[in-house]
């Protein structure tokens, strides 16, 4: 599964990137697509994290997720805060890989909002206390705005 996302050089002085969008045949649901919008960013104190909202037309489902460089994870539990807002907190699952945090079925369209409607995210780990992972969200409702309206089943 090849996703095109923009990645920022470490230590680049570079405005940040509009967030990518890609479709591509669904290798599950032979009729379907994976629609897919990604936001690649620096990370204070070195590092690149990948933000990645992807759904599949055939069933509706949808899938965020934090694709972190670097170490592999080794706690769920997560904090993040969208724009000056409250920081929030809870246990998500760590991939199989150990490289990302997987948002939880029953949190997808709560952080599908936020991503749409906020300029900025920051995602903390307790176990990574050395990282704030800062995620801008320019152009992130156009992105998952048109995967949505591709991914309806």
């Amino acid at each position: 599964m090849a996703v095109s996302i923009a990645v920022l050089a470490a230590g680049s002085n570079l405005p940040p990137i509009d967030w990518q969008f890609e479709k591509y045949p669904d290798p599950m649901h032979k009729a379907g697509i994976v629609v897919a919008a990604s936001q690649t960013s620096e990370v204070d104190g070195g590092g690149i994290v990948t933000a990645l909202v992807r759904c599949w037309s055939a069933t509706g489902d949808y899938d965020v997720r934090f694709v972190l460089d670097g170490q592999p994870l080794i706690s769920p539990d997560a904090r993040w805060q969208f724009d000056k807002g409250t920081i929030r907190s809870g246990r998500w699952r760590v991939s199989p890989r150990g490289n990302a945090l997987v948002v939880p079925d029953s949190s997808i369209n709560e952080m599908i909002k936020g991503i749409r409607s906020g300029n900025d995210l920051v995602l903390m780990l307790p176990s990574d206390s050395n990282h704030r992972y800062h995620i801008p969200l320019l152009g992130s409702s156009r992105a998952i705005g048109e995967m949505q309206n591709l991914c309806k089943p």
